[in-house]
């Protein structure tokens, strides 16, 4: 799939679901974001097209030269495909959980949770000197394995304190 159909997809989306433009940085983030999701569920790319690390975190080129002229400026809504009929039904699904979820964000903040420590764009940027900070590809792998740790952590049961165990249990024998 082309990375335009997803970039479309969320551009006739408007605003924000926190109100805010969408700008080239905030799309960016965005589609790194539904990458990193659907390379985790789907053990399969949601585009094609390879992502690089920027200094504001990770960029998929072929969108950077599309929306260059805009600058930070809001992404007018004009498509250059059909996205809406194009994609599939899981493509948007996942598509649609990222917007609502992490359009809610500042793009400031999606700016940081893309550079956390030890996120892909964290590994690759801090392991190449400054000089080399033109050309860094994120590999794909690296970021499936990131997301697919970041699912694993959402999956992972929370223990039951033993307070609302106890609590529960004397709830179902005071009811008999």
């Amino acid at each position: 799939m082309n990375i335009d159909l997803v970039a479309d997809y969320m551009i006739m989306k408007g605003n924000k679901p926190n109100g805010e433009a969408l700008t080239q940085l905030g799309l960016q983030k965005l589609v790194y974001l539904c990458q990193g999701w659907h390379l985790a569920l789907a053990d399969g790319e949601l585009f094609r097209e390879d992502i690089y690390a920027y200094e504001f975190g990770p960029v998929v080129r072929e969108l950077r030269h599309r929306f260059r002229f805009l600058g930070a400026n809001p992404l007018p809504m004009m498509p250059i495909t059909d996205a809406e009929r194009v994609l599939s039904a899981g493509a948007k699904r996942v598509i649609d959980d990222v917007w609502s979820h992490y359009g809610k964000m500042p793009t400031s903040a999606l700016v940081d949770l893309t550079h956390a420590p030890g996120s892909p764009w964290s590994q690759v940027w801090n392991s190449a000197d400054a000089e080399e900070r033109e050309n860094l590809h994120i590999p794909q792998a690296l970021i499936r394995d990131w997301f697919k740790v970041k699912l694993a952590e959402k999956l992972r049961p929370r223990r039951t304190r033993k307070r609302d165990v106890a609590f529960a249990f004397e709830s179902f024998f005071a009811a008999s």
